[in-house]
């Protein structure tokens, strides 16, 4: 399989030693996976051949491992008296924005090819949508096999969407294209302007930030620190 999957199972394997589920252990362990990998390279491999790899190794298990910690549900406030007035009509909430999505049929990229292995486990995150001006959670779900499948949804808005593409960075931009012809925004490092994807191998998911150039995976909250 290559340098690329030899170091990602590596990656893997090193979070096994440690309490991965912890942020600050996890964040700890891949400076010193960069430190080793830096002084020696990997696998007979020099290091600048290597640390491109190990950054999307990292983004990839550090936004696997986010997505695995309980969400935290927000304090509820105490119960406001019983009132006499009674209730408003209900209906629903209006968002502002486009239902009716003219989705492009087709992902960009080559044709994704049949579906025959090698199979990956689904990865989940919770993401920020923004909708005109206010913001709902968006949730992504991908997989491989080997090409990427890639679904999201936004049941405050009514907002769903799937694709299977030839590589994760092809599913990406056909849901870029759609959330752009609805006026949606989603809050990740993906679609932040001059972002670049660290390579154009089909399972890459990390990208390179403009700004002081850090790397981030590319489903990374940007308005988290």
């Amino acid at each position: 399989m290559g340098v690329r999957s030899d170091i990602l199972g590596w990656v893997i394997h090193r979070l096994q030693d440690i309490d991965a589920a912890d942020s600050s252990a996890r964040q700890a362990l891949f400076e010193a996976l960069r430190a080793e990998v830096g002084q020696g390279g990997f696998g007979g491999y020099p290091a600048e051949d290597v640390l491109p790899h190990l950054e999307s190794a990292i983004a990839r298990q550090d936004v696997y491992w986010i997505s695995q910690v309980p969400r935290v549900p927000a304090p509820t406030s105490a119960p406001e008296p019983a009132s006499v007035l009674p209730p408003p009509a209900s209906r629903p909430p209006s968002w502002g924005w486009r239902r009716i999505l003219p989705v492009p049929k087709t992902p960009p990229g080559p044709p994704p090819g049949f579906a025959e292995g090698p199979f990956s486990d689904h990865v989940y995150e919770t993401v920020p949508l923004v909708v005109s001006g206010r913001t709902a959670e968006c949730q992504i779900s991908w997989a491989y096999d080997p090409a990427c499948r890639l679904a999201a949804h936004c049941d405050a808005i009514g907002f769903r969407f799937e694709t299977r593409a030839f590589s994760f960075c092809h599913a990406v931009e056909h849901l870029g294209a759609v959330l752009r012809r609805g006026g949606l925004i989603l809050q990740v490092a993906a679609f932040v302007p001059g972002a670049d994807w660290l390579s154009d191998a089909r399972d890459e998911e990390a990208v390179r930030l403009p700004a002081g150039g850090d790397t981030r995976h590319a489903f990374a909250d940007i308005t988290q620190a």
